[in-house]
């Protein structure tokens, strides 16, 4: 299927316009790739499996050669060196089993998870996954949506709004979230940075069971190191901090012994 793919002659379309001549996120010539590809998968009708394989490839290659700091909130001014090198599908990495994506509003997906752990990764700050990541959205539900700014974002980007990126909502919302789940261990990844402090966090996972805290110390993203720049690229500005720290909050259950009981 992927060597099927990988041999469709290069035909510029809706993507090569939107995210590499309206915008520069990938090469044109990679953007050609990317529209052909993408149209021969919606074309061969796969079984669902098979497609998320197809859709998972093309999305990794074309994450190997895009033009970005690695978000879709802007594009290097000129061509990152990778974006010039042509690409390339690989089969993804698979895993024995069975799995479910269940693509609901994580306060709706806690009720119905029952599991021996459970990993949250919560956005930290106002930026949306879907404003962070929507070139992926759109090559992924391939509905060639209108778009909006400078970055070509998805106009449902203005509309899908999430309580976890608000300042007042992302308390109340991860706290359902944490009391909903059914699982004897937790862990929660939060930086230093975000909206909830490392003590608001030990004070909502407390209710849930014993938390021990895991403080790795990161670089921070890309564009923080590149620095603050006007549109003529001039730098200007200073950045605050290159660095941050991750807190992994590790949750479990508390266990009611004999003792307690009694």
């Amino acid at each position: 299927m992927l060597a099927e793919l990988a041999a469709v002659k290069p035909e510029p379309g809706w993507f090569t316009r939107t995210f590499c001549e309206d915008a520069r996120f990938f090469h044109p010539d990679n953007g050609a790739r990317i529209d052909a590809m993408r149209a021969r998968i919606a074309q061969m009708a796969l079984e669902p499996e098979l497609e998320a394989i197809a859709l998972v490839s093309l999305m990794e290659a074309a994450d190997r050669v895009d033009s970005t700091a690695g978000v879709h909130m802007a594009y290097m001014k000129r061509w990152a060196p990778r974006a010039l090198k042509p690409l390339e599908l690989r089969m993804p990495d698979l895993l024995p089993g069975v799995g479910r994506a269940t693509c609901l509003d994580a306060v709706e997906a806690a009720a119905e998870v029952e599991a021996d752990l459970v990993y949250l990764d919560p956005p930290y700050n106002q930026h949306s996954y879907l404003a962070n990541y929507h070139c992926w959205e759109s090559l992924v539900r391939w509905d060639k949506p209108e778009v909006y700014g400078v970055a070509n974002k998805r106009i449902d980007v203005k509309a899908r709004k999430s309580a976890f990126n608000s300042r007042p909502g992302i308390g109340p919302a991860l706290a359902t979230v944490v009391e909903r789940l059914r699982a004897p261990n937790l862990i929660v990844s939060f930086n230093d940075e975000g909206y909830l402090s490392r003590a608001d966090l030990t004070e909502m996972l407390s209710a849930k069971g014993h938390v021990q805290v895991v403080e790795i110390e990161r670089p921070r993203y890309v564009g923080a190191r590149i620095g603050i720049h006007d549109p003529s690229g001039r730098k200007v500005g200073t950045v605050g901090r290159l660095r941050n720290v991750e807190h992994l909050f590790v949750v479990t259950e508390r266990r009611i012994g004999l003792a307690d009981a009694a």
